[in-house]
């Protein structure tokens, strides 16, 4: 039978769980912080870890397929960005490349066309230099490849 701590730590560890998917890194940061604060042994930590792997509720390659479906459906990153943000939740670099190879430059392409949409309004009386200046920024800050934004502006120009 497990012991009070334990089970006291899991119930904070599935908490954690309900508001969203966490990565190994993240769920070993914040179990060390409650461990700490409620004088628990670190070893009923790396326990409960082990228990939420066994059970699929912390994986890693997971979470990343997760953090990179909300990123694209609610604040459009590129994979430049995608990568730095995953990278600093403490996924590996194996799990990264294996799951970014699946987001194909052609899901990228359409992402930063739907973007660069959403934003012609606003810069439809802006001289076409500034106008690209400023989508090509707009572009980088949020992490796409300046291959695909220059694929979509030669596009748009087409267009025109």
């Amino acid at each position: 039978m497990k012991s009070e701590e334990y089970n006291k730590l899991r119930d904070y560890a599935l908490k954690l769980l309900v508001f969203r998917p966490r990565s190994q890194k993240e769920m070993i940061r914040k179990l060390s912080d409650y461990c700490r604060k409620k004088c628990y042994s670190t070893l009923l930590r790396d326990q409960l870890i082990k228990d939420l792997q066994s059970q699929n509720l912390v994986n890693d390659e997971e979470f990343a397929k997760w953090w990179i479906e909300q990123r694209r459906d609610f604040r459009p990153k590129g994979i430049i960005v995608l990568r730095q943000e995953l990278l600093q939740k403490g996924i590996s670099k194996e799990i990264l490349d294996e799951v970014l190879l699946k987001e194909s430059a052609e899901k990228e392409f359409e992402v930063v066309f739907s973007i660069v949409n959403k934003k012609i309004d606003s810069y439809k009386n802006l001289p076409k230099q500034k106008f690209y200046r400023k989508i090509s920024g707009l572009l980088l800050r949020r992490g796409f490849a300046w291959d695909t934004i220059n694929k979509v502006i030669d596009s748009f120009e087409k267009k025109s």
